[in-house]
């Protein structure tokens, strides 16, 4: 079931890399993941800056870049299958969690096939993107937790923090997700499951220290990652976010792009920017000129809050960056996946790992939506919870289907192969 897995997902997204081409890059943060990584090799250093937007990019998919090409990282055919072979690997993983979840080979297969075919998941291998490494650590980070859970071991409590560090490294935002590291605490225990606890926050700080430490000695403040937080807040947080929402028409969000791309150039953005060189104060500064909107704009902020919720629970692709069919055949597919998720969820054998699932999408959402809400981020972090019960929720609706009669109680218990 694992090889069959790891190859049908590798082939759909090969095949959906030869579509839409091996060597071309629109994704907008693919210049700056490349211009760091090459930096680095050039400089022997890590830039403080290496990209339109005044901040400093998380060093894990850059590092990663510089070690899977052997020092190329402008060789985007060999980018964009390293991460086919990531989002190969992370189908493997949701299978694997899947049934260890669940106790079912069917649901370790379905999600598994779920994964391989998700269309967001293939999405992410046809650029050179950090969202398929991040996932991938998220599920080696949720493995090990789960692990931890269920065999006691403190080295698995410690291999949780140890990868939760490793994706915040490549995508800061995954810290809203170190409060599920105490997750061995609801264990009966006591002795055992402290100890666990201790160990996957030792893992995380371990994971983070060296480079903040290093944040601290060149920069002279703590910044566990990088300084995006201050403008990630601005941009989710201010009159731009503001007239996105406002947008009607693929004209308008046109302008809209020409007259962001013309504020980071030479607008409020650079201007904050140029008074504060420093990278730590950057971010502050950043953060003072949002929250003195939101003071301003009290209104406003509120429903840009209620803006902000709704966009991140939208199950269809952009309407201004994708076509018709697109945007139907994407809503169709969440709308299937949020209700088996929900079916899967409520009829979860094991309560504790659903109120674990739900905190995942719980703080997730809320850090989003407190800052910057992107769809595609909503992939890195929902789309594996939702894959894993919409699994469960399946054969829970296909099996009494198949029977004859409404099935009661959870799935048969069956060891899910490993």
């Amino acid at each position: 079931m694992t090889r069959f897995v790891f190859v049908l997902a590798l082939l759909v997204r090969v095949a959906v890399i030869a579509m839409t081409g091996f060597k071309s890059t629109s994704f907008g943060d693919a210049e700056a993941y490349m211009r760091t990584a090459e930096l680095v090799l050039e400089t022997k250093s890590y830039p403080d800056n290496a990209e339109a937007l005044p901040v400093f990019r998380a060093p894990g998919y850059p590092s990663f870049l510089i070690v899977s090409t052997l020092g190329h990282p402008r060789a985007v055919p060999v980018d964009k299958l390293w991460n086919a072979l990531l989002g190969a690997a992370c189908a493997v993983l949701l299978a694997r969690i899947a049934g260890r979840i669940s106790g079912s080979s069917q649901v370790a297969l379905a999600a598994g096939l779920l994964a391989a075919a998700n269309p967001a998941f293939a999405y992410l291998a046809t650029d050179v993107q950090s969202e398929s490494l991040t996932i991938l650590l998220l599920l080696l980070f949720a493995s090990q937790l789960l692990a931890a859970v269920d065999g006691g071991r403190a080295r698995d409590a410690l291999g949780a923090g140890v990868f939760l560090g490793l994706a915040a490294l490549t995508r800061p935002s995954c810290l809203a997700l170190a409060p599920l590291l105490l997750t061995p605490l609801a264990t009966r225990r006591s002795g055992a499951r402290l100890g666990r606890g201790a160990a996957a926050v030792a893992g995380l700080a371990i994971a983070l220290a060296p480079w903040t430490v290093r944040n601290a000695t060149r920069f002279g403040a703590f910044l566990p990652v990088n300084d995006q937080a201050g403008l990630v807040f601005w941009l989710g947080n201010t009159q731009i976010n503001v007239d996105f929402y406002a947008l009607k028409t693929r004209e308008e969000f046109r302008g809209f792009t020409e007259k962001y791309k013309a504020d980071v150039d030479h607008g409020r953005i650079r201007r904050i920017a140029a008074g504060h060189p420093n990278p730590a104060a950057r971010s502050r500064a950043f953060l003072a000129d949002a929250l003195s909107w939101i003071r301003r704009n009290p209104r406003d902020w509120a429903r840009l809050l209620g803006e902000k919720s709704l966009d991140w629970l939208r199950p269809w692709a952009s309407r201004f960056e994708w076509s018709r069919p697109v945007v139907v055949a994407t809503g169709l597919w969440y709308g299937a996946l949020f209700v088996l998720a929900g079916v899967g969820l409520a009829r979860a054998r094991r309560p504790g790992l659903s109120s674990a699932a739900a905190a995942i999408l719980l703080l997730s959402a809320a850090a989003h939506v407190a800052t910057l809400v992107v769809w595609r981020y909503r992939m890195v972090f929902w789309d594996p919870v939702l894959i894993v019960y919409a699994a469960a929720g399946g054969e829970a609706v296909i099996r009494p289907l198949l029977s004859g009669r409404m099935w009661e109680g959870p799935p048969l218990s069956r060891q899910a192969p490993q």
